[in-house]
């Protein structure tokens, strides 16, 4: 975005030839996104920004509210409101949506759409989704393509997920994982941000102990509980100069 923006400041022409410029997933407007849609406000004949946005549900849009008025803030700017797709989920599901975080959210009589299981750890939990994921097939003419799982962290119930459908013939795909979440693509990013921010704490000691480096793990908890008592937090110097135990 901001060669792109820099492009366009020092060359006007290259927006010429475009008629209409569509900007969509945008959240979260950055000081140099909002350089840029201004810019195209003021050369693109026509520009169109969507946002997901509701009035007066701030716990939820907030983040896109101050989108929304910084947009608003522009001349000429026109909002047009689309009208929400038809509601087929249910009224369990579409009532939550509607009045997700809301405080004074009116109380609806449950319709069998949304269940919670409770289990004891991230163990049980996995067991209890993978019954309940049997049950529906056997008896509810469910099929195994018809369920998808979401989790907060995926690598803590990647392998419990793999054990306990394996063990209860279950399918399971897990379709392709981002490259942000391979370790070894983590250290090459940790290793750019090392030299980038300064050798700071934060991206040293990860670094040192993915594995990628020629360094005992014995040695990796020495530093790091050395750091932990202050030492070491920034610079390359600080990194390369003699240790001194406290």
């Amino acid at each position: 975005m901001w060669r792109a923006f820099l492009a366009a400041q020092g060359q006007a022409s290259l927006l010429d030839k475009y008629k209409l410029v569509v900007l969509d997933g945008f959240l979260g407007l950055t000081p140099v996104q909002k350089g840029f849609i201004k810019l195209l406000a003021k050369r693109c004949e026509n520009l169109i920004i969507t946002l997901d946005w509701e009035e007066g549900r701030p716990q939820v849009f907030s983040g896109v509210e101050q989108d929304f008025n910084f947009l608003m803030g522009l001349p000429g700017v026109c909002r047009e409101h689309l009208p929400r797709y038809p509601e087929r989920q249910g009224i369990s599901l579409g009532h939550m949506e509607q009045y997700l975080f809301c405080k004074n959210a009116k109380k609806q009589e449950p319709d069998g759409r949304i269940i919670t299981l409770a289990g004891a750890d991230p163990d049980s939990e996995v067991e209890l989704v993978a019954q309940t994921i049997l049950k529906l097939v056997r008896k509810e003419g469910y099929e195994y393509g018809d369920f998808g799982i979401v989790t907060r962290g995926a690598d803590s119930y990647r392998r419990r997920i793999k054990s306990v459908f394996k063990r209860s013939s279950i399918p399971f795909s897990e379709g392709k994982r981002p490259l942000a979440e391979s370790p070894l693509a983590r250290a090459l990013v940790l290793s750019l941000k090392v030299v980038e921010e300064g050798w700071q704490r934060e991206h040293v000691l990860p670094l040192l102990k993915s594995g990628y480096l020629s360094l005992d793990m014995e040695s990796c908890i020495k530093i790091e509980t050395a750091c932990a008592g202050g030492g070491r937090k920034a610079g390359r110097d600080a990194w390369f100069s003699p240790w001194r135990p406290h």
